[in-house]
Order: structure tokens, then C-alpha cells, then sequence
């Protein structure tokens, strides 16, 4: 079943509220824009060699093996840590963890996983420049919390199942 986000928006009072939800804005697309920033080449190498250990692998040369990961850090590239190791993990429990996994397999995966806080942070973006919150250049905080509603913090915005 589908989650739908339904919007909430109430009057600003006053200047000084305008300023409070200017700063609300600005950080709270700082922290997403942080959760989205992308793994370095090291993190999706680490994760890529963890992935394929749980496969058979014959003896080839080492060269071959830095072709392998050269091929899964391109593949993988551009994408936050946390949704390739989600994305990881979802398919060693899914249906065809038998098959040894391909990059573009994994990323897939990891789309699926930033896809929505994408949407959420361009809808946030979109709603706040209207309305004058954000400055032209919004900095990323270099924190990434996440759990469950990491995008709702002021309770104007709800999620229902």
C-alpha cells in the first residue's frame, strides 16, 4: 500500500515567525540535502567487497579484482551510504539472493531508497521559495539524522498509510 503526504499550512504571525520558519527551512533542507550527499569511492568500494564476499569467487588476478570494484564504484556513484547498504541488505533477503548481484541491480535498489526524500526535499523547496523561507542558497548542515520522519520537524507536514 502506497503512503500518501498531505500538507498542513497554517498563517505566519508576525515578522519574527516568518524569520523562525526562514531558519526551520533552511535547516531542515540542510539535513536532508546531508542524507543525500553521496558515498565517497572508499564507502562503495568497502560496501560492494562486503556484498560480493557473500559469493564464490574462483581465483583471478588482482588486477581483475580492481576492474570488478572500479566497475561497482561507476555503477554505484552518486548515491548516499545508507541507502547502498539498504539496498545491500534488501537484496540478501530477497528472492534472488542465490544470484550474484550486479551493480545495476544494487542501484535500483538505491534509487527506490532516496526516491522519496528527493521528492520531499524538491516539495519542501518548491512550497518554501513560494512563500519566501528560503535563501537562494540553502548549505547543507554535514549531519545526517535520519528516522522515521527526519522531514517533519515543525508538525505542519503528517504522513498517513
Amino acid at each position: 500500500m502506497r503512503s500518501c503526504l498531505l500538507e498542513r499550512w497554517q498563517k505566519l504571525r508576525g515578522r519574527r515567525a516568518a524569520g523562525d520558519k526562514r531558519a526551520d527551512a533552511e535547516a531542515l533542507l540542510g539535513d536532508i540535502e546531508a542524507c543525500l550527499a553521496p558515498a565517497n569511492g572508499k564507502q562503495v568500494t568497502g560496501r560492494a567487497f562486503a556484498l560480493l564476499s557473500q559469493y564464490y569467487v574462483g581465483d583471478i588476478p588482482s588486477e581483475a579484482h580492481a576492474m570488478i570494484f572500479a566497475d561497482w564504484r561507476e555503477g554505484l556513484s552518486g548515491l548516499p551510504f545508507w541507502a547502498l547498504d539498504a539496498a545491500c541488505k534488501s537484496y540478501l533477503s530477497g528472492r534472488n539472493c542465490k544470484k550474484k548481484p550486479q551493480p545495476g541491480i544494487i542501484r535500483a535498489l538505491a534509487v527506490e531508497e532516496v526516491t522519496e526524500l528527493q521528492a520531499i526535499a524538491e516539495r519542501i523547496k518548491q512550497v518554501h521559495q513560494k512563500l519566501g523561507l528560503l535563501s537562494d542558497q540553502t548549505q547543507p548542515s554535514g549531519q545526517c539524522r535520519i528516522y522515521p520522519q527526519a522531514f517533519i520537524k515543525s508538525g505542519d507536514t503528517t504522513r498517513h498509510a
